[in-house]
């Protein structure tokens, strides 16, 4: 038996719904202002629905070999192979090559912010260059919750004029296209300045081979456990060397 239930009605019998669906008697569509959003099934019934996907899904993939068999009829074996071992001597030596995106660099906050913002400059070309997959941006959650505040800062926020819908689209493309590392590790004096220790910190536990900041309280250690420290300018600079 199908029936027909509202979101709401749903969470106030949930469990009779359940115990309904579970005995196999009913099957629900679930409404959401009056347009069905969900089903409830048995998983006897999902098992069945499963089993004849994965069957459409087999028939789907002979078709489709099916089909290439047909076209390649007439290809001479031998040259197919020659053709197999020059593809794969081209990825092989594809992967062998040294490529900028293997570089890797923390951006402070105060970096990022002005690559937002400045018509031109370092700071602008990093923001573009990251954008363009020619390095991995490397950060935290505690960098990334840091970045969301400077953003929200009321007179920050005004200048920018940035509503929270566009902030948390800056957040979203942060944490999906950067190397985000939890922000586990904690160094704390390793700068004169302790709002820069999570910046190192990061670098750190992210492995990365820059920092890239224009604050003279991390420019002044030079470099930590193999890390650069730099400026955006000479972070520009190595970017064009690669």
């Amino acid at each position: 038996m199908l029936k027909t239930i509202s979101s709401s009605d749903l969470r106030a019998h949930i469990k009779r719904v359940l115990n309904e669906v579970g005995y196999g008697q009913t099957q629900y569509v679930v409404e959401k202002f009056g347009e069905p959003t969900a089903a409830i099934i048995s998983m006897e019934d999902f098992e069945l629905l499963n089993a004849a996907k994965q069957q459409q899904a087999t028939r789907s993939l002979q078709d489709l070999i099916a089909g290439i068999r047909v076209r390649g009829q007439g290809l001479d074996p031998g040259e197919l192979d020659a053709l197999i071992e020059e593809a794969r001597a081209e990825f092989h030596d594809l992967r062998r090559r040294p490529s900028s995106m293997a570089v890797s660099a923390v951006v402070d906050t105060n970096v990022l912010v002005s690559g937002l913002v400045a018509p031109a400059g370092p700071p602008r070309q990093i923001l573009d260059a990251w954008l363009e997959e020619d390095f991995t941006l490397v950060t935290s959650l505690y960098l990334v919750e840091e970045l969301a505040h400077v953003l929200a800062y009321p007179r920050i926020a005004k200048r920018l004029r940035l509503d929270e819908a566009e902030v948390a689209a800056l957040l979203a493309a942060l944490l999906s296209r950067a190397h985000v590392v939890p922000g586990q590790l904690h160094l704390p004096g390793v700068t004169r300045d302790p709002k820069d220790d999570a910046v190192v910190a990061c670098a750190v536990e992210g492995g990365a081979d820059y920092i890239v900041s224009g604050d003279q309280d991390l420019l002044t250690l030079g470099e930590y456990q193999g890390i650069q420290i730099i400026t955006p300018r000479e972070f520009v600079d190595s970017l064009c060397r690669v």
